[in-house]
């Protein structure tokens, strides 16, 4: 009896561990799913900033007067396909031109969150673009909860500046994000 008490306490520990790493890997893969969903998310907005800021109406709008560009990177249309929640437009010096934001699920306007206005406009701050042709993009926290950020500096199409100001283009994680990553 002892002996096969020892050999089903043998196996359920066998078991329960052989259980237990399953279960270890199969969060690990999890989690390494969706860093690469919001890997992909972040590039992709990354890629928006990039086209909206390297294009020339935007180069135009800086430089000189008139142009559309705060218009078409605020546009109800332009958000909604981009699944921007917030875009900033910055001058030269890192100040706040433009400013505006959109709740994608309620199909309504939002304020843009004090702190992310104050990271955006902050010289040195985590937003600020060491490579004006790279940019910035990653996951930021705000008091809000995390953000997906992409800074672009304006420049011409073929990449030449000198570049006249920033366009900072933010997805919120909130759940229904979560939910679609």
């Amino acid at each position: 009896a002892v002996l096969l008490a020892a050999f089903f306490g043998a196996a359920y520990i066998i078991t329960m561990r052989s259980f237990g790493q399953i279960e270890s890997r199969e969060a690990l893969d999890a989690v390494s799913r969706a860093m690469e969903a919001v890997r992909e998310e972040v590039d992709d907005l990354s890629a928006v900033a990039g086209h909206h800021a390297s294009s020339e109406e935007a180069y135009e709008y800086f430089s000189g007067p008139g142009g559309t560009v705060a218009d078409t990177a605020f546009g109800e249309a332009a958000v909604r396909s981009l699944r921007v929640n917030y875009a900033i437009v910055l001058d030269e010096r890192g100040r706040v031109v433009r400013a505006g934001g959109f709740d994608l699920e309620r199909e309504q306007e939002l304020p843009v969150p004090r702190d992310l206005l104050e990271l955006a406009s902050t010289p040195g701050s985590v937003l600020s673009a060491p490579d004006p042709q790279a940019g910035i993009a990653g996951v930021v926290a705000l008091r809000e909860g995390p953000v997906l950020v992409a800074v672009r500096q304006v420049l011409h199409t073929d990449g030449s500046g000198p570049s006249p100001g920033t366009l900072v283009f933010v997805r919120r994680l909130d759940a229904a994000e979560s939910e679609r990553l």
